[in-house]
């Protein structure tokens, strides 16, 4: 699904949906969950340095966050302080500038048929989604 509404949604119908219609890439989203997850247990930037995924340091080079990790470091007392703090930092702008990133580095959009590849959709069953809804998805693409 597009993320917001109004002008994308709008394009969307404007356009040919099955042909034209670019979503964010559904690898984009496995390093966001890693890198979500790794804010959640973070006790320190040190930690979130030694990350060994290189899109997501690339993405921690490139918008220099590690220094205000570090100002939120300092200025908390406690590691569950300083791990929401983190995750309040890294709100829905953020992580769509991280997806941004991702896409601008070298995971480009993709149409409806690329995001039918994705993992989730493999396994219909773990998507909470009848079999019936699913199959008019795939028929758009």
């Amino acid at each position: 699904m597009p993320i917001g509404t109004g002008t994308g949604v709008r394009a969307l119908i404007n356009q040919n949906f099955r042909k034209t219609a670019l979503f964010y890439n559904p690898k984009t989203f496995s390093h966001l969950q890693s890198l979500l997850a790794a804010l959640a247990k973070a006790e320190t930037t040190d930690a979130l340095e030694a990350i060994s995924n290189p899109k997501i340091q690339s993405y921690f080079t490139s918008s220099n966050c590690l220094s205000t990790f570090r100002k939120l470091e300092a200025n908390v007392g406690h590691k569950n302080h300083y791990q929401r703090a983190l995750l309040n930092w890294f709100d829905g702008f953020q992580q769509l500038k991280f997806l941004h990133h991702l896409r601008d580095l070298d995971l480009p959009d993709v149409t409806l048929a690329g995001v039918l590849q994705a993992p989730w959709f493999q396994k219909p069953h773990a998507l909470d989604m009848s079999r019936t809804r699913l199959e008019r998805i795939r028929e758009l693409a």
